[in-house]
C-alpha cells in the first residue's frame, strides 16, 4: 500500500492521498529506471525531482522509496553519504534482478 493512512482519513481525502503517494512512488520507479545502475538516497530524489513531485516534503520520498524497497523494486545499499540533516543515510538502486510476481493459484 503507497499510502499509510495514520491520519485516519477517509472518504476523498484518503483517495487523494492514496493517489499522491501512488504517484510518488511511479515517479521515483521511473526515475530510478532511468539510471539502472546508480544509487541515490531520499534528499538526492527530492532535489532532482522537484518539479516533477510538486516540493513533496522528504519524508514523503523517505515513504515512497520505504515502500518500494519493501515491495523488491529498489535495493537498500551499504553506501551512506551525509543527509540534509548532518547524519549519513542510505542510498538505494533499482533492483535489477526483481522477478515479476506470480499469483497464487492456492
Amino acid at each position: 500500500m503507497s499510502y499509510h493512512n495514520t491520519n485516519q482519513l477517509s472518504g476523498i481525502a484518503l483517495s487523494r492521498a492514496i493517489k499522491k503517494a501512488t504517484s510518488q512512488e511511479n515517479i521515483v520507479l521511473l526515475f530510478f529506471k532511468a539510471y539502472p545502475h546508480r544509487s541515490y538516497a531520499p534528499h538526492e530524489i527530492r532535489n532532482l525531482l522537484e518539479m516533477e513531485l510538486s516540493n513533496a516534503p522528504l519524508t514523503s520520498i523517505r515513504r515512497a522509496m520505504s515502500n518500494l524497497k519493501n515491495n523488491g523494486r529498489l535495493i537498500k545499499t551499504d553506501e551512506m553519504i551525509d543527509g540534509p540533516y548532518g547524519s549519513p543515510v542510505h542510498r538505494y538502486r533499482l533492483n535489477i534482478n526483481k522477478k515479476p510476481i506470480q499469483p497464487s493459484l492456492f
